[in-house]
């Protein structure tokens, strides 16, 4: 299964919104998508789903073995799971987990010079893994 994680290390830099749009846009492809919340503080991709109504499930994962928790939930049933992760500053174990299970990893920020700066050869949380961020 794809699995997309969008992470960034602060609060507020449109993480849910970004996972919003790819899970639609997954979706319209005719993917069988499954929308992965796992910021346990502001649960907003699951508010999304009870007040949108999203043509695809929206599960709570805030835990800190979401990279095992996952494949059990999502099984054979998902073309793509999309992780809508905490701010690694508040939930780090969470995130960390996340970006172990991701295939590929999303990083929303604004696009100013300040922020948009190479990054580090590799994730938060993939000190000696053979995958580059």
């Amino acid at each position: 299964m794809l699995t997309i994680a969008v992470a960034n290390l602060k609060g507020g830099v449109t993480k849910t919104t970004s996972v919003g749009f790819i899970c639609a846009a997954l979706h319209e492809a005719g993917m069988r998508v499954l929308g992965v919340d796992a910021d346990g503080e502001n649960k907003s991709l699951q508010a999304w789903q009870a007040n949108a109504d999203l043509p695809w499930p929206v599960v709570g994962m805030a835990v800190p073995n979401l990279h095992k928790t996952l494949p059990g939930v999502a099984g054979d049933l998902y073309d793509v799971a999309v992780i809508d992760t905490p701010p690694m500053e508040a939930q780090k174990g969470t995130v960390v987990s996340a970006l172990r299970v991701a295939t590929h990893l999303v990083v929303p920020m604004a696009p100013t010079p300040i922020r948009v700066r190479p990054p580090g050869r590799r994730a938060p949380g993939h000190q000696g893994s053979e995958r580059p961020a």
